[in-house]
């Protein structure tokens, strides 16, 4: 609290992520870390204030695609935090808010929950659901690919991406060894054992947008 009322906004955020796993802390003090953690991670990572590094200048002829490689981000998140449309051109001279990438993510079997954090950072949390294609079990995994409207093949079932009831959602993580993060189907009628770790629409199109190729997951108990 030193730190916030110092405005010390990174340094407190560094400072309770460090406590985002710890075993001891009593329900109540989880709850008021949570609190604090999410308020931080709004600020630090994806307001356009530039905590975490001095702002960007666009060089001429400059994309958005090159600045977001430079710091091992998607576009798409850059262009969230800055409040711009991916397609639209950068302007020389123009300040980016940026972040240094990559974005890791931590699956919780137990609580059902994933966990952003940008390198030791603590960056937002999200309700998942597990399917059994296959189930998915602990590790540490990389994202090796991702897709957009993938159509969805299991069990010699193949389901077009543009069916309500494709289990993907629109959004497809590949972890590799059968396991991937995705959307879940946007009729709600999807059989709920299809698929491996399930995001709702919403946040499925959040965590596309900040994971990348390289990113590191671990799946843990």
């Amino acid at each position: 609290m030193e730190q916030i009322d110092r405005h010390n906004l990174k340094d407190a955020l560094a400072t309770l992520s460090v406590f985002y796993n710890a075993p001891e802390i009593t329900t109540e003090q989880r709850q008021d870390l949570l609190d604090l953690l999410d308020a931080l991670s709004r600020e630090v990572v994806f307001s356009r204030q530039h905590i975490l590094d001095l702002p960007y200048v666009v060089a001429p002829g400059e994309t958005l695609e090159q600045v977001a490689k430079r710091y091992d981000l998607p576009p798409e998140i850059l262009a969230r935090i800055n409040s711009i449309d991916t397609t639209t051109p950068l302007r020389s001279g123009e300040k980016l808010k940026v972040v240094p990438g990559p974005f890791r993510a931590e699956v919780d079997l137990a609580k059902n929950e994933l966990t952003l954090f940008l390198g030791d950072l603590y960056a937002g949390r999200y309700p998942v659901t597990f399917g059994a294609e296959p189930s998915p079990s602990p590790g540490v995994f990389q994202v090796i690919d991702k897709q957009k409207n993938r159509n969805y093949y299991g069990n010699g079932v193949q389901i077009q991406y543009t069916d309500p009831k494709n289990p993907f959602g629109g959004y497809w993580i590949d972890l590799g060894q059968d396991l991937c993060i995705h959307g879940s189907s946007s009729s709600g009628q999807a059989d709920s054992k299809l698929g491996c770790i399930s995001l709702s629409p919403m946040d499925a199109n959040d965590i596309f947008g900040m994971l990348s190729r390289g990113s590191q997951v671990t799946i843990r108990r």
